[in-house]
């Protein structure tokens, strides 16, 4: 894979890059991610006998959280759902192929916080009390990238 590569962008060029660097110029990384954009790969799924207004409100909670970031955090974001850090291009605006869901988890443990399965693009988050928790949480959760199986 390397020699391939190495065919088509001189070694020095690469000689400096991390994995993570590399991956960031391959996906084009540092685009702002819109709130827009986010909406349109994301789905909630509310199986754990949520009524429908407690689905609501978390909805419109997490894209308040959601629109209240920074493009550093919403990429934070995607790499715990997903493992990369940018959304795929789509060509003129069109669909990606890119899914994210999250199963919001109803009486749950509140205290836990969100965890993610990033082969299967998928976050699971409980059911808050509130916004400010939900917040405090999910920040918490995509910022501590140390930890897990990686």
């Amino acid at each position: 894979m390397r020699q391939g590569l190495t065919d088509i962008i001189p070694a020095e060029l690469l000689s400096g890059l991390t994995a993570e660097d590399f991956q960031l110029l391959l996906s084009g990384g540092s685009a702002t991610i819109t709130l827009s954009r986010l909406k349109s790969v994301i789905r909630f799924n509310h199986t754990h006998s949520n009524t429908p207004s407690q689905c609501e409100l978390f909805e419109r909670m997490f894209w308040k959280v959601v629109n209240g970031m920074n493009n550093t955090q919403r990429q934070q974001l995607l790499y715990f759902a997903t493992g990369t850090a940018a959304l795929p291009a789509t060509s003129d605006g069109g669909e990606t192929a890119i899914s994210i869901t999250i199963d919001v988890i109803g009486s749950g443990n509140t205290d836990a916080l969100p965890v993610a399965s990033t082969c299967s693009q998928r976050m699971s988050i409980p059911l808050y009390p509130s916004y400010h928790t939900l917040k405090k949480k999910l920040l918490q959760a995509i910022q501590c990238q140390a930890y897990g199986l990686g």
